[in-house]
């Protein structure tokens, strides 16, 4: 009993869930219990289905409404020819594809091949009318949910399934099951076991040691 308590004290001390990094979610399996937290205090909670591109004309709509609500800064088109210059200085040219939750989405004209480039190792982007965006910005822009992208999650609550897109989450938590009670528990009948295991290993003995006599 004293261990079944200690493992309920330790249990109770463990977080109920750990919030996932959104680069991370792959990383969680789906049926996976998820809480997401979105931008607006909504919270979305079930079992996690994984990851779903949306068809690209529902895309290029959302992208484009999006492009219009940004007033300080020209995002460049989607389909538009783009000059990226990366950290290291080069320069390479790109047709823009999209955005997604860890990279942009492109497809390199040289050799008309389509891609991922990491947004990390971007310095700057300059569209075919001349203007330019810094990867610093673009950056800011995809992680404070000000550009949409092209996966969205699929969570199951019950016989709904609802999808959410990336853009609109601010958290996401996966709920840890607690072990420790159950752990104190078996570790509990298993000492109980030694002593029981030891008293009658004692109690052969003196009888025995009487039976010499």
């Amino acid at each position: 009993l004293v261990c079944c308590a200690g493992g309920a004290i330790s249990d109770s001390r463990k977080p109920s869930a750990v919030n996932i990094p959104g680069w991370e979610l792959e990383t969680i399996k789906p049926g996976a219990e998820i809480g997401i937290i979105l931008r607006d205090g909504t919270k979305v909670s079930g079992k996690y289905e994984g990851l779903y591109s949306i068809p690209h004309n529902e895309y290029s709509e959302r992208y484009n409404k999006m492009q219009k609500q940004i007033t300080h800064i020209t995002l460049p088109s989607l389909g538009d020819n783009i000059t990226v210059t990366l950290t290291n200085g080069k320069q390479i040219e790109y047709e823009l594809l999209g955005f997604d939750y860890d990279c942009i989405l492109v497809r390199m004209i040289e050799i008309n091949k389509s891609g991922e480039l990491d947004p990390n190792i971007v310095s700057k982007i300059i569209d075919s009318h001349g203007n330019v965006i810094k990867g610093e910005t673009l950056k800011y822009l995809m992680y404070e949910g000000k550009i949409p992208y092209l996966s969205v999650i699929i969570v199951k609550n019950g016989m709904k399934k609802i999808m959410v897109a990336f853009e609109d989450v601010n958290q996401i938590q996966k709920k840890i099951k607690k072990k420790g009670a159950i752990t104190g528990l078996l570790l509990g009948a298993a000492i109980d076991g030694l002593i029981v295991a030891g008293s009658l290993i004692y109690i052969w003995g003196r009888f025995s040691t009487m039976n010499k006599y």
